[in-house]
């Protein structure tokens, strides 16, 4: 296992690489209102290592192979050089992001605990209220933010090399800011409820960390019945 490997958080089952051409992964560039994908994964996506280096957010893969076994287009919202041949690029990938939420078939949202989630709240909200097909994908433990390199909010309390690095003012923000992550996330959670109830059916909710809950959702959402 590579350094890098070692330092991405798992969460569940191991997943899988998704190096390769994807015949039925819409890029950006290609997205058409006329060919709108039938999924569009959202949430979770690439976060920093301690090196500076991109790394991808795996957490969805199981999800994404079995759309493409099943010839259903999807777009990835998290665009990678695994996946994509190239990086994400914020000028032109974030309104081909939010013209894919707009116009898939049914939306896939996966709340880790790796990143807070306030954006995937906010587009959560606008589902509801516009009646989109989407599916919460709650991974366990999601519920309190955990960073991908400090650790849970405990083990930065005890983290003194941080600490030194920061110094004091600088700590007690950064932990600060994180508390107001997790009071955040703490009441947006017992929000999802309302969402859904909200939602009319056409938002639902599963829990912890097997995809193919997640996959049975999809398939009932989108009225399929192939293994």
């Amino acid at each position: 296992m590579s350094d890098s490997e070692k330092r991405t958080p798992q969460f569940g089952p191991a997943t899988i690489q998704l190096r390769g051409f994807n015949p039925y992964l819409v890029m950006p560039e290609a997205l058409d209102d006329d060919h709108p994908p039938k999924i569009t994964f959202c949430g979770s996506c690439n976060f920093v290592d301690e090196e500076g280096q991109m790394i991808r957010n795996k957490g969805r893969d199981v999800l994404i192979l079995w759309a493409r076994k099943n010839a259903l287009t999807h777009y990835e919202v998290q665009v990678h050089p695994d996946t994509h041949r190239r990086d994400y690029n914020y000028d032109t990938d974030k309104d081909a992001e939010r013209t894919a939420r707009e116009i898939g078939e049914l939306r896939v949202y996966e709340i880790s605990p790796s990143t807070p989630s306030p954006i995937t709240f906010s587009e959560l909200m606008q589902d509801a209220a516009l009646k989109r097909r989407s599916i919460i994908w709650l991974r366990s433990g999601a519920r309190q933010f955990v960073h991908p390199h400090a650790g849970s909010r405990g083990a930065l309390k005890m983290n003194t090399a941080l600490q030194d690095a920061m110094g004091p003012m600088y700590f007690r923000i950064f932990e600060q800011l994180w508390g107001g992550i997790n009071t955040l996330r703490e009441t947006t959670f017992d929000f999802l409820k309302t969402i859904v109830d909200e939602a009319d059916g056409n938002i639902v909710i599963v829990e912890g960390d097997d995809p193919t809950l997640v996959i049975e959702a999809m398939k009932k959402m989108l009225d399929l019945d192939n293994d």
